[in-house]
């Protein structure tokens, strides 16, 4: 409960959804608020505004690395874990939202600065990408 409504205070107070996610689990997992922030700070808007992978989705898979992943390469077992926490995140975030892609679930074209105008205009960051940062923060809860 604590990390979805830092993540949703972190996400109304300016930052984008990955940096949102990250920033409000990483300190408990050993990374530097400033860090998580600048790490996560091009993965917005669906991956510098690309519209590819949900900035929420990468925030959450980057907490996912850093609470099962491993920091070698000759132990496996932490890889295979880490992968299987991965699937099961983005199962769970298709299953909430139908797609895991910021174009998809936004249906908007945020490449452009007609499609960000357009999204900007009807709140869909404010109401609906806060939801995904919280979507993906209550799934997280469970998982780490």
């Amino acid at each position: 409960m604590k990390h979805k409504k830092d993540a949703e205070a972190l996400f109304t107070g300016g930052f984008n959804c990955a940096q949102a996610v990250l920033a409000a689990y990483g300190v408990e997992l050993g990374l530097d608020r400033d860090a998580a922030l600048k790490l996560a700070s091009p993965l917005g808007e669906g991956i510098a505004r690309m519209g590819q992978v949900c900035g929420a989705v990468t925030g959450a898979l980057m907490v996912i690395g850093l609470r099962f992943g491993a920091a070698n390469s000759w132990n496996k077992i932490p890889t295979a874990r880490v992968q299987k926490r991965a699937e099961q995140f983005l199962e769970k975030f298709k299953k909430i939202q139908c797609s895991v892609n910021c174009f998809e679930i936004l249906d908007r074209e945020l490449r452009n600065a007609e499609g960000r105008k357009e999204a900007k205009r009807e709140k869909v960051f404010e109401t609906r990408c806060v939801k995904h940062v919280r979507d993906a923060s209550e799934i997280l809860d469970k998982m780490v």
